[in-house]
């Protein structure tokens, strides 16, 4: 039986042979599998032909690498790859192909040239020398003509891409840097200071007391006191304060662009405004003016001197450039927390005046399980300490990380599994971004993430919208959320999915993200992942309404 002695090759040397031969039933069984269609019969009814065949192309798809060895057709990170890589499906084959050993075997005894079936079952013959000579005729054929289409002339460029396929596609996330704040002169309102505090607020979404101080000593200025910074935070409306704990709120999230420069960050205080105001009224020969000492010290940080009448017009013209004074808008408190929702994001995701962040202590999560667990460890033990953020704290507004306000906070997660499932219910541009990943895998070539020239781009209908998570802070804003997070600062979208790639959500390809396959499964099949299809599917919708309008704007 030819079941029989397939088995019977199997371990002799090479893999088993395979009895598929052609490449383009292959790539359809492969884009079927993608859309979810797992099942024999399913299989068979989508392509048309019998159960045998379907057996046959599976092991031909394992053979190549396009699908895990296991029970499931799932498709490996390379078939993901070719299913998906559009106009580049060609050369990602021949790469594929190429990369096998016993290709590579094949074509040293054919001289690198297209080999004749008579030269492939010659080669065969070594590996498996029981096979029948009826057999061992027809898997030769079938082989060269999986093999023909990576022959093709131009596929593979003379550099060898196999060893372009074993370099890294990501490295561990790393949050920036603190800048060194002990060297800065004045240690009251000093607004240097101050925007590092609310750079990390936009980053975080909300901070404990102790996470200021935490900063703060991070950052080599353990002698600044934190009052005076708590206090302009709120004058300016760009925390509100709730507990021990300082919040966002949509006021800063609207003015985030504040935050790019210090210069900003002066321009566009209220009580520097009205000092500005006060000058400005005085006379112009030579007066003297009083100023408080944290407006000198904002004048010589902005001006490089201290604010004369006499030289403030060149001086505001210098520091402006092409800006008028008024295109900044003016940062004046008290600031409105964001709306308070003891769910999971996922599960409270239309309604408006959520806060919704994407902290940069998410990359600690590149440690895996063991160390999430004791975080959640020390938040237990240390609620309140002077520490830095980390994904274990429990936010009492803000939706960001693995936990969700109002929860109870869990003595440890028990699996990987868990994580990517709190992960994907909790944290909004996780969820947002799968949403993506669902969406297309229903919808194919008409969405994308794809990275160009070192940056990761969306594309609808192939019209390139802008970085992904971009892209998302502007559906936020459409659906009435508060988006947390700065566009020049905190996790990239390179780093932001390679963290989504460690922990097993996503699979990057040289030119694309993409939904992982094991994940994309158990959506399909299992309890626990099971409750995140429905929701995703719904907020996909949503997001593919907002992106359809992006490429009207686009288009008009």
């Amino acid at each position: 039986m030819e079941g029989d002695e397939e088995n019977s090759s199997r371990g002799k040397g090479i893999d088993a042979f395979p009895n598929a031969n052609s490449p383009q039933l292959l790539t359809h069984m492969m884009e079927t599998l993608a859309r979810g269609i797992r099942s024999t019969r399913g299989l068979q009814e989508s392509l048309g032909i019998d159960q045998r065949t379907v057996r046959y192309y599976l092991q031909a798809g394992r053979w190549l690498g396009l699908l895990l060895d296991g029970s499931e057709p799932l498709l490996s990170p390379d078939g993901l790859a070719y299913v998906y890589a559009g106009s580049e499906r060609p050369r990602h084959y021949a790469r594929l192909v190429l990369n096998h050993p016993f290709v590579q075997q094949l074509l040293s005894h054919a001289g690198g040239r297209m080999p004749t079936t008579a030269q492939v079952a010659e080669v065969m013959r070594a590996s498996a020398p029981d096979l029948a000579d009826a057999t061992l005729q027809r898997r030769a054929s079938s082989v060269r003509g999986l093999i023909a289409p990576a022959m093709e002339p131009g596929l593979v460029p003379e550099a060898d891409a196999r060893d372009q396929l074993a370099l890294p596609l990501s490295q561990a996330p790393k949050v920036a840097a603190p800048p060194p704040l002990s060297a800065i002169g004045g240690k009251v309102f000093n607004p240097d200071i101050y925007r590092y505090i609310a750079c990390t607020l936009m980053d975080h979404g909300e901070l404990t007391l102790g996470h200021v101080r935490g900063l703060l000593d991070r950052a080599g200025a353990s002698d600044v006191a934190i009052g005076p910074y708590i206090d302009l935070a709120l004058e300016r409306g760009d925390a509100a304060r709730l507990e021990e704990r300082l919040v966002v709120t949509s006021s800063m999230a609207h003015h985030r662009q504040m935050l790019d420069s210090t210069a900003s960050i002066i321009l566009s205080d209220a009580g520097w405004r009205a000092h500005l105001t006060s000058v400005m009224s005085q006379p112009n020969e030579g007066s003297q003016v009083r100023i408080k000492g944290r407006y000198r010290l904002w004048d010589r940080r902005l001006f490089g001197h201290q604010m004369s009448p006499d030289t403030l017009e060149a001086d505001l013209h210098v520091v402006l450039r092409d800006r008028s004074l008024s295109s900044w808008p003016i940062c004046n408190g008290p600031g409105d927390l964001p709306a308070f929702t003891p769910r999971a994001f996922l599960l409270a995701w239309d309604q408006p005046g959520l806060a919704v962040a994407l902290p940069p202590a998410l990359a600690q999560l590149w440690e895996g399980l063991s160390g999430i667990n004791r975080r959640l460890r020390n938040a237990r033990h240390r609620a309140d300490a002077v520490a830095l953020p980390t994904p274990a704290y429990r936010p009492l507004r803000v939706h960001g990380g693995a936990l969700h306000p109002g929860e109870t906070l869990p003595r440890s997660i028990p699996d990987l599994r868990s994580l990517r499932t709190r992960l994907v219910m909790n944290s909004p541009y996780v969820a947002m971004v799968m949403a993506l990943m669902l969406l297309h895998r229903n919808e194919g070539s008409r969405l994308s993430i794809r990275t160009t020239g070192g940056r990761w781009e969306l594309r609808r209908y192939r019209q390139v919208l802008g970085a992904p998570l971009e892209i998302l802070d502007g559906f936020a804003r459409a659906m009435a959320w508060i988006p947390s997070r700065r566009p020049h600062g905190g996790l990239n979208d390179g780093a932001f999915l390679s963290l989504l790639e460690r922990l097993g959500l996503v699979v990057l390809t040289d030119q694309r993200a993409l939904l992982e396959e094991g994940f994309f499964h158990s959506m399909r099949q299992e309890a626990e992942e099971g409750q995140l299809h429905p929701q995703l599917t719904r907020l996909g919708a949503r997001l593919s309404a907002y992106l359809d309008t992006l490429v009207q704007q686009g288009e008009g």
